[in-house]
């Protein structure tokens, strides 16, 4: 019965468990190490456990075998171990040496990058906070402070700038604190959606209409361009107000002034339609969308703004990240994109960009309709 009690463990476990000679040579294998690893028993039976380490680690690992085989005492640390793929993870690793038995050993890999990723997102949320809204508090606090001050030396002209100074400060500091607050709110609300029929154009008619004077104030000409006067579908409205405030807002951010934001809405049924609508980046649309068993809602966000670097298009959609933007006075949280992707994921959609730095971008979202 003991047995069969550690046969189901090391059957069922979701680590990988590895059972070890004194060498550190690999004689048993556990489903889930296949999982994870992506070899099968039989290729890595026979092999040394240091093979599936990252090769800065593996002189560590071999000294804690050694103090194992040799004490019987356990170890467990942190390494960064590789896939048959090549890609490497972060994992905990526990060596045992076997009841009654010096020559043999237990090794229990449990993968730890998820992990690691949380605490590198907690680090880029304190680092955000701590400039992000450190910086308009300090600025509104000086400006304040100034008239308090000097109050009698000062003219109305200087007080009604360094007041409208506070003014906006308190403004971009509202902004970022919204925008962690609708993060957090989203992430509480997605698996507790009341769908109900709503009209995305209206939506998007107001969040404009909500956004104009930010475009208006830097000379920018913001137009929408939607094709049907409605386009229903079911969800919540604060889900696509959301979507396009972020788009249009981050548009109206990274595009100096006088420059152009054009924000389409299309109701697409097939390829024909698809040809037929002013949006762009047809192509790119045309091998997404699955015709034969769905229509689809299609909203896009170009803008001629500063763009983006190639090298950073892989982490557009991460949380707190914000590029080049990070080291310049432009506000934000970093959180705006991630956002959105995720909303429209929870509706089975998708979003993608184009890019080109100098000259702008584009953001294509679409959901099946019902």
């Amino acid at each position: 019965l003991y047995h069969e009690r550690l046969n189901v463990v090391f059957n069922t476990s979701n680590d990988a468990i590895l059972l070890l000679n004194s060498d550190g040579i690999i004689e048993l294998a556990n489903p889930a190490f296949a999982r994870l690893f992506g070899h099968t028993s039989e290729e890595i039976i026979n092999q040394p456990l240091s093979c599936l380490i990252e090769i800065n680690h593996r002189r560590y690992i071999e000294s804690a075998m050694k103090e194992v085989t040799a004490t019987g005492k356990s170890f467990r640390g942190e390494v960064i171990a590789r896939r048959q793929n090549n890609t490497t993870f972060d994992v905990e690793i526990s060596l045992t040496s076997v009841l009654n038995n010096q020559n043999h050993m237990v090794c229990n890999l449990h993968d730890v990058s998820h992990y690691k990723v949380v605490d590198r997102m907690k680090d880029d949320f304190i680092s955000m906070v701590n400039h992000e809204l450190r910086t308009p508090i300090s600025t509104a606090l000086l400006t304040m402070e100034l008239i308090v001050r000097y109050y009698d030396r000062l003219s109305a002209e200087k007080i009604r700038h360094t007041v409208k100074q506070s003014y906006n400060s308190i403004v971009a500091l509202r902004e970022l604190v919204e925008g962690i607050l609708d993060y957090a709110s989203a992430q509480a609300q997605r698996r507790s959606r009341d769908a109900v029929p709503f009209d995305v154009k209206l939506t998007l008619d107001r969040v404009i209409e909500e956004l104009q004077a930010n475009a208006v104030e830097k000379h920018q000409d913001l137009q929408a361009c939607v094709t049907p006067k409605h386009i229903v579908i079911r969800g919540k409205d604060l889900d696509f107000t959301r979507i396009w405030r972020n788009l249009i807002s981050n548009a109206i951010k990274y595009t100096p002034n006088e420059g152009r934001i054009a924000v389409r809405l299309a109701n697409i049924k097939d390829s024909t339609a698809l040809d037929s609508c002013d949006l762009i980046d047809k192509e790119k649309l045309r091998n997404a969308l699955d015709f034969d068993n769905n229509s689809y809602l299609v909203g896009q966000v170009e803008d001629t703004g500063y763009g983006i670097a190639e090298e950073d298009f892989d982490i557009v959609f991460e949380p707190f990240n914000r590029g080049w933007a990070k080291s310049s006075n432009i506000t934000g949280t970093g959180l705006g994109l991630s956002l959105v992707r995720e909303l429209i994921v929870s509706y089975d959609g998708d979003i993608c960009f184009s890019s080109q730095v100098g000259k702008g971008s584009t953001f294509t979202f679409w959901v099946p309709l019902d």
